[in-house]
Order: C-alpha cells, then structure tokens, then sequence
C-alpha cells in the first residue's frame, strides 16, 4: 500500500470568507445589542421625562412610550389622568390614548373613574371622548359599561365616539345599544348608528338605512358597501320592492339595484337583466353599470352570458345606456365595432354574436378555431 496523500491547505481566499463571515456575524450580533441597550436607554429616560412639569416635554414622551407599547409606563399615565391646571386636556387625553396603544387592561378602571367624576371642570367633552376612544379599544364588560353611559350625553360628538368605541367592541350588548341610538335626536347620529350596525351584521339596521336613504344622498353612496356585511336574504327581502315600486325616487331605485349587485350572497344577474328595460333611463343606466362591474370589471374570467343584453342594449333611448353597453361588450369580448352612436353599430355585434353562437354549436369549427 501507498503512503496516504497528505491533506492540502485550504486555500487562502475560502479562510478569508470565513474570517469575513465570522466578523459580519460578530458585528450585526453586536448592532442588534447595542440597539437593544439604546433602546431601553431611551425608554427609561422618556418614563423618567413623564414625570415632568412641562407639558411639551410630558406629551412627547407619552408619544414616545405608547409607540413602543412600553407597559412599565402604564403607572405613571394613569397617574397624568389626574393631571390639572392649563395643560390638562392636552396631557389626559394624550394620556387616555397612550394608555390604549400600549394596550394593559390596568388602565380600564382608571380610565372609567375618571371619566365616572362629576366635576364639570375636570371631565370635559374632549377628555370623555378620549377615554370612551380608549375604552373601546382595550375592551371588556368594565369598559362597555361605562361608555353606554353616554350613549344619551348632550354633546353630540362624546355620542359619536360611543358609536365607534361600540363598533371597536362588537358585542351583542354594543349592537343593542347602537340599535338604540337610531332614535337619537341627532339626523347625523342616527345615520352613523345605522351604517354602524350594519357594518356589525345586525339587520336592525335594515329599515333605518332604506329610510334615511330616501333623503339622504350622501347616504345612497355607502348603501354598497354597509349592506355587503349583512345576510342576502334580508338584504333582498328589503330592497327588491323598492326597486320594484316605478313611483319611487328613480334615483334611489337605482341606487339600491347597485347594491344590490354587489352583495356577493346571491347572484343578482336575472334581476339586473330585467331592469335594463326598465321604464326609466336613469334606472336602465343603472342595471347596466351593475351589470358591467358585475360581468366584465370584477371577475377574473369576463361572464359572456351579458354579451346579448347589452347588444339589445345598444338600442335604447338613453345614450348613457348605450355608451356604458358598448363600453361592457368590449370589455368582455375584446371587440370593437364602432361607436356607440353610430346606428350600424347594433346590427354589426348582432352578426358577429350569431357567427360567434355558430361555432359555439360547431364542433369542429370550434377546433379550427383553437388550432
């Protein structure tokens, strides 16, 4: 047998890679600790600045403490809660809202006591809406107990922040609450108790929604939206006799057909078909649009079963109907055959539809066709 061969060295630039990772390795390691102590540095300097008798200083250290969720600050907000004299509004309310960025359910009853005081000079409007802000996003029976004290407060805004703490918490016992402020005197407050509802899938909301729609144009605008979170067969039960009724607000009717075409729990094509001859214009335009965002903008594979209503489409009396079919067709297809004006535009998609029917029904052509 042979002498073994012996092992030769490394060469040197694989020693140096390894030297260079080991460095790399050492120096982030120590960047990521240095960082670690600079941080809790800096965290235990803002505590300490909480302490402090200027309010510019207290604010930006509250500022600085809630955006690193620093639970050992928790003691001393609570304590700016009872913060008095010229900048007290700025320090609690700044306060109150740290308190739910960091998020520790200490704060909860502090928050409630000093939201609970009598003293007018104390708890003022802005104050209470900060902590009903608060409370809404740290939760809890506590907490839902003491916002719904305010739901009937004189200031219309503290009610509104009732509205969004009760949406934050989502309850039964918060949806029942909003569902009680539909009658609050406020039109601006009874339109936001609805569309919070709503947006909460109680269908209470249903009936509070179709009426203020009928005035509220603004409203119209949301209808697509807060009805997507309640059930189908509500949202239909409530909506087709309205679109149906021809002596009711055209635009409302056409408003709720929209609406309607965007609640996923059901297929709204046959009804949309139908209303594109409809008696008015602005009712057509409407069951078109539907129908073109329904078929050819939202879904992945363009739906060719719209292609010969909005041919037939091509000849209403209302350019805007026209205009939007045309547009749709050749969303769908990929075609154009002219404007929508034009009076031969029809009669050159009806001939290219029947060629195109044809094939469907030829197999072999439809082979040809893909080949």
């Amino acid at each position: 047998m042979g002498a073994p061969e012996p092992k030769r060295p490394k060469p040197r630039s694989a020693r140096r890679r390894r030297v260079l990772l080991v460095v790399a390795a050492g120096v982030v390691v120590m960047a990521a600790v240095l960082w670690l102590c600079h941080t809790e540095i800096a965290l235990a300097y803002y505590r300490w600045r909480l302490r402090s008798g200027d309010a510019d200083v207290v604010c930006a250290a509250i500022k600085e403490v809630a955006k690193h969720r620093d639970a050992r600050a928790v003691d001393d907000l609570i304590q700016l809660l009872d913060v008095r004299g010229h900048a007290r509004a700025r320090v609690n309310c700044k306060a109150a809202w740290a308190l739910a960025e960091i998020g520790d359910p200490r704060a909860v009853e502090p928050l409630c006591a000093a939201a609970e005081r009598q003293d007018p000079s104390f708890v003022s409007s802005t104050f209470l809406r900060a902590a009903i802000d608060a409370l809404g996003k740290l939760g809890g029976s506590r907490a839902e107990n003491c916002i719904r004290a305010y739901a009937e407060h004189p200031d219309s805004y503290v009610r509104s922040s009732v509205l969004a703490a009760m949406a934050a918490l989502g309850t039964d016992s918060a949806k029942d609450a909003v569902a009680r402020m539909l009658k609050d005197p406020a039109p601006e407050i009874r339109q936001s108790a609805a569309v919070v509802l709503a947006r909460l899938g109680d269908t209470r909301a249903l009936p509070a929604l179709l009426e203020m729609a009928r005035t509220d144009h603004n409203l119209r605008i949301e209808l697509r939206e807060c009805l997507a979170h309640l059930p189908a067969e509500a949202v239909w039960s409530a909506l087709l006799p309205v679109i149906a009724d021809t002596t009711a607000d055209k635009q409302l009717r056409g408003y709720l057909l929209f609406a309607l075409a965007g609640h996923k729990g059901r297929s709204a094509f046959p009804v949309l078909v139908q209303y594109l001859t409809d008696g008015s214009a602005v009712v057509r335009g409407f069951a078109a649009s539907a129908l073109r965002q329904s078929c050819a903008l939202d879904p992945p594979v363009k739906d060719r079963r719209a292609v010969p209503h909005f041919i037939k489409a091509l000849e209403d009396t209302s350019s805007g109907v026209r205009s939007l079919a045309a547009t749709a067709l050749g969303e769908i297809t990929g075609r154009s055959f002219g404007d929508a004006s034009h009076p031969d535009t029809p009669a050159k998609w009806k001939e290219w539809w029947e060629r195109e029917r044809e094939r469907s029904r030829s197999p072999k052509s439809g082979d040809q066709r893909d080949h």
